[in-house]
């Protein structure tokens, strides 16, 4: 785990059939150049499979479940956004609890589109970044809700502030 103003060295990325393919990616790519591991987890161990532009994209490995989650493993977590996949995290029994554990033990919370939701039924206060801007405020415990791929991408300021 990581101190104040350093940047974090590991997050988690929940994800399920259906997420956000671009904007993952993104923040994957940009979060691994920094040198800050990502975990994917979904549900269930497996495949999960991406939506791209109206279509069904590529497959990604799941080597964790949410079940097998320890928060403290992690400096924050990122849920892309996707219907389905939001749908999907929704129904799990573990998707809740596990982000409002994220927020009650101060970490980072990253939500991309409709995965906003999500942080509202964990019932964890978000602040929503508009226009690309990189300077966000979050309080200790709150969310930070993104609409793009830049802004998921720009989220690495902020994952790095103290």
């Amino acid at each position: 785990m990581t101190q104040a103003g350093q940047t974090p060295q590991r997050i988690l990325m929940m994800v399920a059939d259906g997420f956000d393919e671009a904007p993952a990616t993104a923040f994957q790519r940009t979060m691994n150049k920094a040198g800050i591991h990502v975990d994917l987890a979904a549900p269930e161990k497996g495949l999960a499979q991406g939506w791209h532009e109206g279509v069904w994209g590529h497959h990604f490995l799941i080597e964790n479940s949410l079940d097998d989650i320890e928060v403290g493993r992690y400096d924050a977590v990122y849920i892309p956004g996707g219907s389905r996949s939001v749908q999907t995290l929704s129904d799990a029994p573990k998707t809740v609890d596990l982000l409002a554990r994220f927020a009650a033990d101060g970490k980072k919370v990253i939500a991309a589109g409709d995965a906003r939701s999500l942080i509202d039924r964990a019932g964890i206060e978000a602040t929503i970044a508009e226009n690309g801007d990189a300077d966000y405020e979050v309080a200790p415990g709150h969310a930070l809700i993104v609409a793009s791929t830049a802004e998921s991408a720009n989220s690495l300021r902020w994952l790095a502030a103290a």
